[in-house]
């Protein structure tokens, strides 16, 4: 009867809980550039005491963190929900049928920055807590709230939030909902968790930009410069050449080969969910890519003009963004590793 009860108020409160979502969504919270973040965090703050979550927000040296809680006994077993409420930039713009902060359903999907990565994750279980209180009364067991304000840009001061308020996050278990669905809808529990490491590198030439009619050949160009480096790290297989990158990763077991091969696998569903046309890889591969094998990926070059046009001066320092995927030991986790070197207009990947 409980779950019969739970499923009737959800369908009562379809609409109203929308809209709880989306005005958390339209609250900008760019990490990157600190835009909103502050202001989404006391939103936030404000949506959880509403919902009967003890709510307050503890401050780190970079963005506050949303803690909350629902006790019910000292000693009752206790989940942790970490989740967080920042976002990435929404650029490019025009890439974006709708504007990127206003929530629009399109073929029954809600788009908007956030709403995939975390703010809808994060507001169904707040939402859920609120709707098992109205329903039942009081929850069975302990649940604490752990909203990160600053994972979009590296979680910086998360680790000595935790080390600092150890007590306070006593739990038996910490859940994370974040990120896709898996390909067939179904429900999938990874044991892993993501971190990331950022690198900041410069490459330079000379002192300022020159016109490369005059001066090309002449003057060195640090984005050719760049791209030689990234030549070396790794293969024209993929592998990577750095030095130690595949330490500690061990080869996945022969149980572990045969679980993968068990794992529903539709290569052309897969395809249209990435926008492929020729995804040539069976189950087993796809999946030890994804969960069991380190990568390394450039996710964005920029040197010199960008805008429309030529621009033909050689700029003097250019810059970049590059992801690796790291898997040591069992643990997956996520390493940007940020290049920054400066501008060049033919050079935009």
């Amino acid at each position: 009867m409980v779950i019969e009860g739970l499923e009737k108020c959800i369908q009562e409160r379809t609409d109203q809980y929308l809209q709880k979502l989306f005005t958390l969504l339209r609250q900008p919270s760019i990490s990157p550039r600190n835009e909103g973040v502050r202001e989404c965090a006391e939103l936030l703050q404000t949506l959880m005491e509403e919902s009967g979550i003890s709510t307050s927000l503890i401050e780190t040296p970079g963005a506050p963190v949303v803690y909350g809680e629902v006790m019910r006994d000292p000693e009752a077993f206790t989940l942790l929900i970490y989740g967080h409420y920042d976002v990435q930039p929404p650029e490019p713009l025009e890439e974006w049928v709708s504007p990127p902060f206003e929530p629009t359903i399109r073929d029954g999907r809600i788009y908007c920055r956030g709403v995939g990565d975390n703010k809808g994750q994060l507001m169904a279980q707040v939402l859920a807590i609120k709707t098992y209180l109205d329903v039942v009364g009081e929850l069975p067991i302990n649940v604490k709230f752990v909203f990160d304000g600053e994972e979009e840009s590296g979680s910086e001061h998360l680790d000595s939030f935790v080390a600092q308020h150890a007590t306070k996050l006593a739990c038996d278990l910490v859940y994370t909902s974040d990120g896709p669905m898996h390909a067939s809808g179904r429900p999938s529990v990874e044991l892993g968790v993501r971190g990331i490491l950022g690198i900041e590198m410069t490459v330079t030439g000379a002192k300022w930009d020159h016109h490369s009619g005059n001066m090309g050949n002449v003057v060195p160009n640090p984005a050719w410069k760049l791209i030689d480096l990234l030549r070396t790290m790794r293969d024209e297989t993929g592998k990577v050449l750095i030095e130690g990158f595949y330490d500690r990763i061990r080869e996945p077991s022969v149980r572990e080969r045969e679980l993968l091969q068990l794992m529903p696998f539709d290569s052309e569903q897969v395809q249209t969910q990435l926008g492929l046309s020729d995804l040539q890889m069976d189950g087993e591969t796809y999946y030890r890519k994804l969960a069991m094998e380190p990568t390394f990926n450039i996710c964005g070059f920029h040197s010199g003009y960008g805008g429309e046009g030529l621009n033909d001066e050689a700029n003097h320092a250019p810059n970049e963004n590059m992801v690796t995927e790291l898997f040591f030991n069992g643990i997956l986790c996520t390493c940007h590793v940020v290049y920054r070197l400066g501008e060049f207009s033919a050079i935009k990947a």
